[in-house]
C-alpha cells in the first residue's frame, strides 16, 4: 500500500513539474500595417431601357415584347414584309435585343406561318412554337383509270 502512495505522490509530482517546466510566453510580434482592401467598384448603371424605342422602329406594339427574367434583353417575332406575293410565304423573323437596344440576335423561323408563342427559358435561351405543319395534298393512286359513265343511246 505504500508502495502504491508513492508511485501515486511521484506521479503527480511530475505532472507538476511538467506543468511548471512550460517556457514563458513569447511576447506578441509587433503587426505590419496592412492597407485596406480598395472598395469594389459600385456596380455600373443599367443602360436606360430603349425598348419603347426599338418597337417604334420596328412598327410593333410594345406590348408584344417578351423580356428575359433579368429584363436585361427582349425579344420579338417580326412579321415577313408582304411585297404583293403570296401571304405567308416567308417565315417570320425572331429579333433579340438589349436593353440598350443593342440587337443580339435575327433568326428566322422554321417554317412560314404565324408564331403562336414566344418565351425565354433562361437568360440567353429563347423559345417559340412554330406553326403546325401544313397537311400533304391528298396522294392519288397510280393505275387508277376514271370510268365515264356510258352515255344514254337512242331509245
Amino acid at each position: 500500500m505504500i508502495r502504491r502512495s508513492l508511485l501515486a505522490a511521484g506521479a503527480l509530482t511530475a505532472t507538476a513539474l511538467a506543468c511548471g517546466s512550460e517556457p514563458p510566453p513569447r511576447p506578441p510580434r509587433p503587426v505590419a500595417a496592412v492597407a485596406r482592401p480598395a472598395r469594389p467598384a459600385a456596380r455600373p448603371a443599367p443602360p436606360p431601357d430603349r425598348s419603347a424605342d426599338v418597337a417604334r422602329d420596328l412598327g410593333v406594339d410594345v406590348a408584344s415584347l417578351v423580356f428575359s427574367p433579368s429584363r436585361s434583353a427582349f425579344a420579338v417575332a417580326l412579321p415577313p414584309k408582304t411585297t404583293g406575293g403570296a401571304e405567308g410565304e416567308a417565315p417570320h423573323r425572331l429579333l433579340v435585343y438589349g436593353i440598350g437596344g443593342d440587337q443580339r440576335a435575327a433568326v428566322p423561323a422554321l417554317r412560314a406561318g404565324s408564331i403562336t408563342e414566344l418565351r425565354f427559358l433562361g437568360e440567353d435561351r429563347l423559345v417559340y412554337r412554330p406553326p403546325p405543319v401544313p397537311a400533304p395534298p391528298p396522294r392519288r393512286r397510280r393505275g387508277a383509270v376514271k370510268v365515264k359513265p356510258p352515255a344514254p343511246g337512242p331509245a
